[in-house]
């Protein structure tokens, strides 16, 4: 059998230990053949569903996940806002309502500043809220429902404000700070089983060393 170069290819003698041509040592009878290429591996990535990007941004938060954020964001901005400027005002007139509706002194007398509340529990107690709820009773019927509109709201200026300081440390001899603070017409819906009835009160409510309260007007 023939023998060939394994460097340059050419026919050698079987016995030679060198090839002619080039010189180079024999010893394989025929010259290695080209490894042949491999053939690529081919990949395949399914379809993305149709309108969803196939390669989302990394980092990229979902769409619903970033409108519920902006929304808690908007809510507590709001919340934030109405504490500041006024929104807590018509809290003691709320408590009021609840005081009435449940026969609770303590609730109907939250809404009242603490010099208030203390010369007007002699009077007003459990028994009172009692009284005050069989009166609403006997002129609407059972289940008694109050509800109120604010009509007309002014606010209190800087001058104001300092009156009212004024008049709460000769009145009751209490040093307090007013910071703001509204004169408000409020028209109350009593509604029972059998009727309802409409009322209007008048109503001062200050911000008294930072708590809203009901200054003047009230249910009694």
């Amino acid at each position: 059998m023939a023998k060939f170069c394994t460097s340059c290819g050419s026919q050698v003698p079987e016995e030679a230990s060198n090839c002619p041509n080039c010189g180079a040592p024999t010893g394989s009878t025929a010259p290695a053949s080209p490894a042949a290429p491999s053939a690529p591996t081919a990949t395949y990535a399914a379809p993305a569903p149709e309108g969803v990007s196939a390669k989302p941004a990394k980092g990229n938060i979902p769409t619903y996940i970033g409108i519920g954020v902006v929304a808690v964001i908007a809510i507590i901005v709001i919340a934030l806002i109405a504490s500041l400027f006024g929104g807590g005002y018509k809290k003691p007139i709320d408590n009021m309502i609840k005081g009435i509706e449940k026969q609770d002194a303590d609730k109907f007398l939250s809404a009242y500043p603490e010099f208030l509340a203390d010369q007007m529990d002699s009077y007003i107690d459990d028994d009172a809220m009692e009284e005050m709820y069989d009166m609403l009773e006997d002129e609407c019927g059972k289940n008694i429902k109050i509800s109120y509109k604010v009509t007309d709201k002014d606010k209190l200026d800087k001058g104001d404000l300092e009156d009212y300081e004024d008049e709460i440390d000769d009145n009751y001899d209490e040093k307090v700070k007013v910071t703001a603070g509204y004169e408000l017409e409020v028209e109350m819906k009593i509604k029972g089983k059998d009727d309802e009835d409409e009322d209007e009160n008048d109503f001062v409510i200050l911000k008294i060393d930072g708590d809203w309260c009901v200054y003047e007007g009230g249910f009694y």
